[in-house]
């Protein structure tokens, strides 16, 4: 018989410093990813941020949950809970699980779950539950600098990990002579600095934007800094092998920085760095002129050397 475990803040706590949790040879969560969720300044004591399954003591699968707050025009605020994980082990599929753990967390958070990213098979599961409404999809833009083709194909399609040394080959040919055409020009009017913005620069230059339907304050976006999912590291840990999801990196940044233009504060902008991939999830600014904001991404790029960019 199937038992689902609900953890919350306390629950989680105890069960990362748990001899179960140590001699698991898979785990439902990486110890630093657990920090990030009880840390989470949107997360209530009681609010169940994992679930496990069992059966006959045995793990089975498993169910991360992100609680956030959501404003909606017209009707006000929704506690909510983002799925940010879900697995279900090969040799339990076919036995409803992933359905039951679904449906667990839709009720703890009195039918108010969101899910993003999410993969086809997943896909097919929510659509199934008949539970979800699919809203608009916000389009990010993905720029590749550099041929990176060990980086990107592998991940996507598992026949290219046998060829990766030779993909490595081909990027190094390629990127020899398309490093020349880079451009490598550095304005001295911008600089950028590392700092998070105040709630009062938030309120100011935000509210137009889908930031204000997540309403994010400068203490969220510390602990975002702070407690992010992916730890870098010098070597892998053994938890790498033991947890189905990203956990670390040989190279990973995650920082706010601010913008200044001839000395003066234009901006903010939140980038993660990992293995290459340059990432910009969060940019505020003031309402000027664009060629300053777009001078300002283009340079940051420019002395970062990503091989690619969303």
């Amino acid at each position: 018989m199937i038992e689902l475990k609900l953890l919350n803040k306390q629950k989680l706590h105890e069960f990362i410093h748990s001899e179960e949790y140590k001699q698991m040879p898979e785990i439902p969560i990486s110890y630093h990813r657990a920090l990030s969720h009880i840390h989470n300044p949107r997360a209530s004591d009681s609010d169940i941020l994992l679930i496990l399954s069992y059966e006959n003591n045995q793990l089975l699968g498993y169910l991360g949950i992100l609680p956030d707050d959501i404003i909606v025009n017209s009707i006000g605020s929704f506690h909510v809970g983002w799925l940010s994980c879900i697995w279900v082990s090969r040799a339990a599929r076919g036995k409803g699980i992933a359905k039951k753990m679904v449906i667990a967390a839709y009720e703890a958070y009195n039918y108010h779950i969101l899910i993003t990213n999410f993969t086809y098979e997943a896909f097919l599961l929510y659509k199934k539950l008949n539970i979800f409404q699919e809203l608009p999809t916000l389009n990010g833009i993905r720029i590749y600098r550099t041929s990176c083709l060990h980086q990107i194909l592998p991940n996507r399609y598992p026949y290219f990990k046998q060829i990766k040394g030779l993909l490595s080959f081909i990027d190094k040919i390629v990127n020899s002579f398309w490093n020349i055409f880079l451009e490598k020009k550095i304005s001295e009017n911008i600089i950028f600095q590392e700092s998070l913005p105040s709630d009062e620069w938030l309120n100011l230059y935000s509210q137009n934007t889908i930031h204000a339907t997540f309403n994010r304050t400068h203490k969220e976006f510390q602990w975002i800094v702070m407690y992010p999912w992916i730890k870098q590291v010098i070597e892998f840990s053994a938890d790498v092998g033991r947890y189905h999801f990203s956990s670390e990196e040989k190279k990973f940044e995650s920082k706010f920085c601010l913008i200044l233009y001839r000395n003066e504060k234009i901006g903010y902008l939140y980038y993660t760095f990992r293995n290459g991939h340059l990432k910009i999830p969060y940019f505020f600014t003031k309402e000027t002129d664009n060629k300053i904001v777009l001078t300002a991404i283009k340079q940051f790029i420019v002395l970062n050397k990503p091989a690619y960019i969303t």
